[in-house]
C-alpha cells in the first residue's frame, strides 16, 4: 500500500516467490502515502459475510465518509473487499514512530464515533507495512455457502480527484479523543420541518421513519450537485416505502437521461428554426437593396439600351421584395419559384411549420416535468445541465416566433394537446417500469 525501499527488489526481480521466506517489514516503508480505514462486519472469524452484514459494512461507510467530507475532507476512493468495505484517503506523512501513533489515534477516534453493532472500524491496520488485497481477487474465508458467497472485490468509487488529507486535519480528528461509543450521535430523525435542511450532506436523518419522498429529495439534491448520494438513504429503506421511493427515483432518472434525449433533439431542431429565420431576413435585405437599386438604373441611366434594361427588368423581378407582407402562407410553395418572393415564402413555411410542431412539444415537456415537481413539494427534478438545455429551446422559439412576425402577421403558439402530453407521460412509465 506504501511504497517501499527500492533495494527489496532483490529479493524477487519482478517475479513472484511462493512462499517467501522475508516479507516487507514496517521500516523498509519509505513514507506513508495512503490511509486506510477497513470496515468489517460483525461475525464470527474464518467464513464469509451475508449480504445483509456485507450492507451493514457499507452503511458505516458511507456515513463515515459523509461525516469526513462534512470535516473538509476530499472524497476517498472506495473499494469492496469482498467480506466489507474500505476507504484509502491519500496522505503525506513519514514513517515515524509520530505518524504511526497519529494514524492509530485517527482509526481508534473513528472507531469510538461510528462503530455499531453490525459493523466496526478495523483499529489494527494502522502499521505502515500494511498490504491489501489486488482488487479483482476474491475473498474466499471458509467454504462457500449460498448465504455466505466467496466474493471478488472491486473499487466501488474513485473521485475526480485525489487530494491528500493534512496533517492538521488527521490531528483534529485524532484530538476528538476515543470517546466512549455511548457518546456517537444516534441517526435520529431531524423534525420534518428541516430534514433536508440539516440532512442535505450527511444523511444522518436516513432511518427507515424517513419519508420516501424526503429521500428522492435527497437523492436528488446529490444528482444536481453532481456527487454521490448516501448510501444509508437506500440501507435504511423500509419495505412498506420502496414501492414509492423507487417509483419517484425512476421517475428522476427518466426526466434526467430518456427525456433529456429528446430536450437536445429539440434543442437542435429550435437552433435550426432560427438559422431559417435568420436566412429569410437576410433574403428581405438583399431584396430590398437590389430593388432600390433597379429602380435607379430603370429611372436615371438614361443610356441603358434594350437588353440591358430587360436584363435590370428581370432582376427586379425576381428579387424578392417581399412587399406583400405577412406572406400568404396557405397556398403550396411552386416547385420552381419564377420569383424571388416565393423563395421567401417557401422560407416562411418551413419556420412556422417548425414552430407549429417543436413548442407544443417542449410545452409537453415542461407540463410533465412539472407534474413530477409536484409531487416532489416543488423542487425542479431536472439536472441544472438539463434545465439549462429546455429553457434555452424554449427561448429560442420564443424569439423566432417574434422575430417571425412581420412574414407570419399574427400567428399564436397553440398549447400541446392532451395526446402529446400523454406521449411524453408514456415515455416516463415505459421507463420506469422497464
Amino acid at each position: 500500500m506504501n511504497p517501499v525501499h527500492p533495494s527489496l527488489l532483490a529479493r524477487a526481480v519482478n517475479r513472484i516467490a511462493p512462499r517467501a521466506a522475508s516479507t516487507t517489514a514496517d521500516g523498509d516503508i519509505t513514507r506513508r502515502e495512503w490511509l486506510f480505514i477497513d470496515i468489517d462486519p460483525r461475525r464470527a472469524s474464518g467464513i464469509s459475510s451475508t449480504t445483509e452484514e456485507l450492507a451493514a459494512a457499507e452503511a458505516l461507510l458511507a456515513e463515515l465518509t459523509a461525516f469526513l467530507t462534512g470535516e473538509g475532507w476530499q472524497q476517498p476512493l472506495t473499494c469492496m473487499s469482498g467480506n466489507g468495505y474500505y476507504a484509502l484517503y491519500p496522505i503525506e506523512l513519514p514513517n515515524d514512530a509520530g505518524a504511526v501513533a497519529l494514524v492509530k489515534r485517527v482509526l481508534e477516534a473513528l472507531a469510538a464515533r461510528f462503530d455499531t453493532a453490525a459493523a466496526h472500524v478495523d483499529t489494527g491496520v494502522f502499521n505502515a507495512a500494511r498490504i491489501i488485497a489486488l482488487i479483482g481477487t476474491k475473498k474466499m474465508k471458509g467454504d462457500p455457502t449460498a448465504d455466505r458467497p466467496h466474493r471478488r472485490s472491486c473499487i466501488v468509487s474513485t473521485p475526480d480527484t485525489l487530494a491528500p488529507v493534512t496533517r492538521a486535519q488527521l490531528e483534529q480528528l485524532a484530538g476528538h479523543g476515543c470517546a466512549s461509543a455511548a457518546a456517537k450521535p444516534a441517526l435520529v430523525v431531524v423534525p420534518r420541518s428541516n430534514n433536508l435542511a440539516a440532512e442535505r450532506s450527511g444523511c444522518k436523518g436516513c432511518t427507515p421513519a424517513l419519508p420516501a419522498k424526503e429521500r428522492a429529495l435527497l437523492a436528488l439534491h446529490a444528482l444536481k450537485e453532481d456527487r454521490q448520494a448516501p448510501l444509508l438513504i437506500r440501507w435504511t429503506l423500509p419495505d412498506r416505502e420502496q414501492p414509492a421511493y423507487h417509483r419517484l427515483i425512476s421517475t428522476i432518472n427518466a426526466l434526467n437521461c430518456e427525456l433529456a434525449s429528446v430536450i437536445m433533439v429539440l434543442h437542435e431542431q429550435a437552433e435550426k428554426a432560427s438559422l431559417r429565420l435568420a436566412w429569410l431576413l437576410t433574403t428581405q435585405v438583399w431584396g430590398s437593396e437590389v430593388g432600390v437599386l433597379c429602380d435607379w438604373l430603370l429611372s436615371s441611366c438614361s443610356d441603358l439600351n434594350r437588353t440591358d434594361r430587360k436584363l435590370v427588368r428581370q432582376l427586379r423581378q425576381r428579387a424578392p421584395t417581399m412587399r406583400k407582407l405577412p406572406f400568404d402562407l396557405t397556398k403550396p410553395v411552386e416547385r420552381e419559384p419564377d420569383c424571388g418572393d416565393e423563395l421567401g415564402r417557401a422560407l416562411a413555411i418551413s419556420v412556422r411549420d417548425a414552430l407549429l410542431q417543436h413548442w407544443p412539444e417542449v410545452r409537453a415537456i415542461e407540463i410533465v416535468v412539472q407534474e413530477t415537481a409536484e409531487e416532489l413539494d416543488g423542487e425542479d427534478p431536472l439536472h441544472p445541465d438539463v434545465r439549462r438545455q429546455l429553457d434555452e429551446t424554449k427561448r429560442t422559439l420564443a424569439e423566432v416566433h417574434e422575430g417571425f412576425a412581420p412574414f407570419a402577421g399574427t400567428m399564436e403558439l397553440p398549447e400541446p394537446e392532451e395526446d402529446a402530453v400523454g406521449i411524453v407521460r408514456k415515455l416516463i412509465e415505459t421507463v420506469i417500469k422497464g
